[in-house]
């Protein structure tokens, strides 16, 4: 009986995970389209002379939380991941690089930086929003695991 109840609580483990890192790659797609919004927010104001809008700071506050959600549901797949694990047993395997350093060093860190450097950021001109979308696109874009990144290959 104890053994059946610790084979269905690893199964459940695992259906949890791939659930998590599905809804992680889902909010990872909204966020990219939040932030592709406020930057077309920010440049249509930027070439009218206006400054930030109530509808600007609204989108902004929504990429927050969307982000914010975006990291937290990264901190669990990077607690519950098998990667980080091996390597949190075995700290040899960082200097193997690939997987190993992405997922459980490179990814973590600079996700979480610039989701604080985005935080940070405050919507009150159109150049400061306009800095944190750039800096955001940067990092998503370099260090995200995208399909035609070298860091991570993969499938999305």
């Amino acid at each position: 009986m104890y053994s059946y109840g610790l084979v269905r609580w690893r199964a459940d483990c695992v259906m949890f995970i791939t659930y998590v890192l599905l809804f992680h790659t889902l909010v990872r797609w909204a966020v990219c389209c939040a932030l592709a919004i406020v930057l077309v927010q920010a440049l249509i104001s930027v070439c009218r002379g206006a400054g930030v809008s109530r509808p600007q700071q609204l989108m902004y506050a929504l990429a927050t939380g969307m982000l914010h959600i975006q990291v937290t549901l990264g901190c669990i797949l990077w607690w519950q991941s098998p990667l980080v694990g091996l390597v949190l047993a075995d700290p040899m395997l960082l200097l193997e690089g690939g997987p190993f350093l992405f997922f459980s060093l490179v990814h973590p860190v600079v996700m979480t930086s610039v989701a604080v450097f985005w935080t940070t950021q405050r919507p009150t001109s159109n150049r400061s929003i306009l800095l944190a979308v750039l800096g955001t696109i940067i990092g998503v874009l370099l260090f995200v695991p995208w399909p035609w990144s070298p860091f991570a290959p993969r499938s999305l």
